[in-house]
Formats: structure tokens, C-alpha cells, sequence
């Protein structure tokens, strides 16, 4: 339970979220939890790691959540994660990048 709390403490502060959303993290999280390859444990570690660069990207927590139930569906460990998903919004973000961001800008849901 501690856990839980902490990791959805966490995720608020990265994504500059109010104490009011604290229920709707921490259902999104369960919902998370108990339709994916995806637990609370798995969270705590691959969060930390993407959170803040994907809330300065522009990818909301609802799609940054599906995309880590997806990858953790596919076999992916936790701490791989979250610092490829890092990898992948920060490669895209940078102005070399300029035609991959306006190609597959939208499939990441990063702004060109």
C-alpha cells in the first residue's frame, strides 16, 4: 500500500498534477495493474525513469500508461521500460529530429 502511494505521489509531482487526482492516478494504476503484464511494482520502477520526460513532451499520463501496458504485455522488463520510452520521446524532441517528429510525431502523441 505504501508503495502504491509513493508511486502515485510520484507520478503527480512528474506530470504537475493536484491532490484532487491522486483517486483518478491511482484507479488508472489499478485498472493498469489488473488488465496488463503490469503491476504496482513495475510502475515504481519504470516511471521514475520516463515520467517527467514524457509530461514535458506533451504525452498524457493515460497514453504514457497504455504504452507501458502494452510493452509489458510484450515481455518487456520494467527498468527497460521506462528508459527506452525515455530514450524515445527525448530522440524525438530534438531538432535533428524535425521530419521523424512530423512522420511519427503522432504515434508517440509528441507535438512536431
Amino acid at each position: 500500500m505504501a508503495q502504491s502511494a509513493t508511486i502515485v505521489a510520484s507520478t503527480m509531482n512528474s506530470f504537475g498534477m493536484e491532490a484532487e487526482d491522486a483517486t483518478k492516478v491511482a484507479d488508472m494504476f489499478a485498472v493498469a495493474s489488473s488488465s496488463a503484464a503490469i503491476d504496482m511494482e513495475k510502475l515504481s520502477i519504470a516511471m521514475p525513469t520516463v515520467g517527467a520526460t514524457a509530461s514535458a513532451v506533451g504525452v498524457p499520463l493515460e497514453d504514457l500508461t497504455s504504452m507501458m501496458m502494452t510493452l509489458a504485455d510484450s515481455g518487456m522488463q520494467a527498468s527497460k521500460m521506462g528508459t527506452h520510452l525515455r530514450k524515445i520521446f527525448v530522440y524525438f524532441t530534438r531538432s535533428n529530429a524535425t521530419k521523424l517528429r512530423k512522420k511519427w510525431g503522432n504515434l508517440l502523441l509528441i507535438k512536431p
